[in-house]
């Protein structure tokens, strides 16, 4: 006489609460991949977009201190009157 399968498939009630378990595993884990998908998305545009806005401020600083080193260059000088 052929024995039965012995294991985790051997019942069918078993076989179907384990084709359960891993549909709802991998279920919830194509959701988890896609909430840290979108979340990484938002995260890194969020950093690209700081540093973006970081760039602007360094270079209308850096054009403000150069603007002032000018008007400091060119103002005019002070006449100081020679007694003779």
């Amino acid at each position: 006489m052929i024995a039965a399968p012995q294991g985790l498939f051997s019942r069918p009630r078993l076989t179907v609460l384990t084709l359960a378990v891993l549909a709802v595993v991998l279920f919830l884990t194509g959701i988890l991949g896609a909430v840290l998908f979108i979340a990484s998305v938002f995260t890194l545009t969020g950093v690209f977009v700081w540093l973006w806005l970081r760039d602007i401020y360094r270079a209308d600083r850096a054009e403000r201190a150069e603007l002032n080193r000018l008007r400091a260059h060119s103002a005019p000088q002070a006449v100081i009157p020679q007694s003779r």
